[in-house]
């Protein structure tokens, strides 16, 4: 094994670079549209919490079958005490991913919070979730929360 020709010891440094420029572009590529997605999903369920949660709406499981559909969120709506009122996840077949919404801290501080300003949170789940928690006008102690995976 002789020394590198001239022409190589150009190509393989400049080849190198253009490798390792590309993998660095696609990471902030991506990072970037992560982000724009989550914001995007965030937006989304912010909006349909702000209406849903501004009367007992949230307590009727048709309606939030109808807001899974046009959010693509999960709902769940249940009292400080973690008694489930009206949900569109089974919490027989999911008790655990209920649990972990039900009992985060987000929830807790949701039921402080004021009616115009959500509880936005990373919730636990089997994939990357987003919560947004808001607490129902004219019930005190009950809160909704809308969970969206952002995976």
């Amino acid at each position: 094994m002789g020394r590198l020709r001239l022409h190589h010891r150009i190509v393989i440094p400049v080849a190198l670079a253009a490798i390792a420029t590309t993998v660095v572009a696609a990471y902030v590529v991506m990072a970037v549209m992560s982000n724009t997605l989550e914001s995007r999903v965030q937006a989304r369920i912010v909006s349909g919490s702000a209406v849903v949660s501004r009367s007992d709406f949230a307590l009727n499981p048709a309606i939030l079958r109808s807001v899974k559909e046009i959010t693509g969120a999960d709902i769940i709506t249940f009292t400080t005490d973690g008694t489930i009122l009206a949900s569109t996840v089974d919490p027989k077949l999911e008790a655990g991913f209920v649990q972990a919404v039900i009992t985060s801290e987000a929830s807790r501080r949701a039921v402080s919070a004021p009616d115009t300003m959500p509880v936005v949170a990373h919730v636990p789940c089997s994939r990357s979730c987003l919560a947004v928690y808001r607490p129902i006008g004219g019930r005190p102690g009950v809160v909704a929360a809308f969970i969206a995976d952002i995976s």
